[in-house]
């Protein structure tokens, strides 16, 4: 590969950027309930998504304090995400 053909590129969306040492998701992979240690006291949303991007799972006004149920869900691999106002992180959870 020649250097003068590798770019870098930083994209602002206007989205802040998140230290994911905040964000503990436990256990992974689940069965029944996953907890999600946010590290804010602020309430915020959480969705569930397949990987074809269905929404399986919605909640809004949830805290670092509760869980998810995820009995109900099938084997496979889906799409946690958090929304805290103008933050969004994504992170992969296992379903056994």
């Amino acid at each position: 590969m020649n250097t003068k053909d590798f770019y870098h590129y930083r994209i602002i969306s206007g989205i802040n950027e998140f230290d994911s040492k905040q964000l503990l998701v436990y256990p992974n992979p689940a069965s029944d309930f996953l907890n999600i240690d946010y590290g804010i006291e602020n309430e915020f949303n959480v969705e569930i998504a397949s990987l074809n991007g269905c929404s399986v799972i919605s909640q809004r006004n949830f805290t670092s304090s509760n869980v998810i149920d995820v009995s109900k869900l099938s084997s496979g691999i889906y799409i946690l995400s958090i929304i805290d106002g103008n933050t969004k992180i994504n992170k992969i959870v296992i379903i056994k």
